[in-house]
């Protein structure tokens, strides 16, 4: 059993270690913890929630709604736009693009502050499983719903920890190009 605890050690210490180490002090990206305790807080809402709502009226949320909306859609568009420019004046491959650690590079750590800012705005979309817990429509939560909410904070704090500017494939884009980006 030490074998295994001492494995599990290691490995968690190489992981780290391989991350980004520009965003190591970011909030709500240091460790695993911060996502996996919010997606478990998040089931634990989607779990009680219906029941505590269940003799309770349901709440009119159309001014809560409307703002929530809003600004879902003005951060996404503030982000998709930031992330295009940063990109397209890095001069970044849409198709193979491997990430630049630079902490010199202030278009570089640009484009990690955004792919964090998308990393947080999925903590800031998990509000709208509340909003229909509030207002009586479990329906709407599906366990698509519960999944993709989820799984995407995970994935997204995947990216802002050890790829925030770049691509899946950047470890192959060397084998790929001859080593240069394509």
């Amino acid at each position: 059993m030490e074998k295994i605890i001492s494995n599990v050690e290691d490995f968690i210490i190489r992981v780290e270690n391989a991350s980004d180490p520009r965003v190591k002090d970011w909030p709500l990206v240091q460790s695993i913890w911060c996502p996996v305790l919010a997606v478990m807080c998040y089931i634990v809402v989607v779990i009680l929630g219906p029941r505590i709502m269940k003799n309770q009226q349901a709440f009119q949320l159309r001014v809560t709604m409307i703002l929530y909306n809003f600004l879902a859609i003005v951060s996404s568009g503030y982000m998709f736009i930031k992330l295009l420019v940063s990109t397209v004046q890095a001069n970044y491959s849409f198709i193979c693009q491997a990430v630049d650690y630079s902490i010199d590079k202030p278009i570089e750590i640009e484009i990690a502050r955004i792919i964090w800012l998308h990393y947080l705005s999925k903590y800031f979309e998990m509000l709208d499983t509340v909003i229909f817990i509030l207002r009586k429509k479990e329906r709407q939560i599906s366990f698509l719903h519960v999944y993709h909410h989820s799984s995407v904070l995970i994935l997204w704090w995947i990216a802002a920890k050890w790829i925030p500017g770049g691509s899946l494939c950047s470890l192959h884009c060397e084998n790929i190009s001859g080593g240069k980006n394509i």
